[in-house]
């Protein structure tokens, strides 16, 4: 089974410190990962949407985006520690408040 949707609320307040986003996975939805403790974020390039509040309450310094990402939603990375967004795509379509 290949998986290609992280659902909502599936990693909330988890304790996870690290995470590999899989190639292949196309959509993260909302509040998927939020209230952990990465500090990096590589999104590979399957990605096409980012979900509200997906990453937020986290301590991600760096975030390394694919070439795919068309949508990230609002709030997707509040209350971090962000520092430096690395290769915003060109096929990004619609960003809500980001921070």
């Amino acid at each position: 089974v290949e998986v290609k949707v992280i659902g909502e609320y599936a990693f909330q307040s988890k304790g996870i410190t690290s995470v590999t986003i899989a190639e292949g996975i196309t959509t993260i939805e909302n509040w998927a990962f939020n209230g952990n403790q990465l500090t990096t974020l590589t999104i590979p390039n399957s990605v096409i949407l980012i979900g509200t509040y997906t990453f937020s309450s986290n301590f991600i310094t760096s975030i390394t985006f694919g070439d795919s990402l068309e949508s990230i939603g609002a709030g997707a990375f509040n209350n971090n520690q962000l520092t430096e967004l690395n290769n915003l795509p060109q096929k990004l379509k619609e960003i809500s408040y980001f921070f």
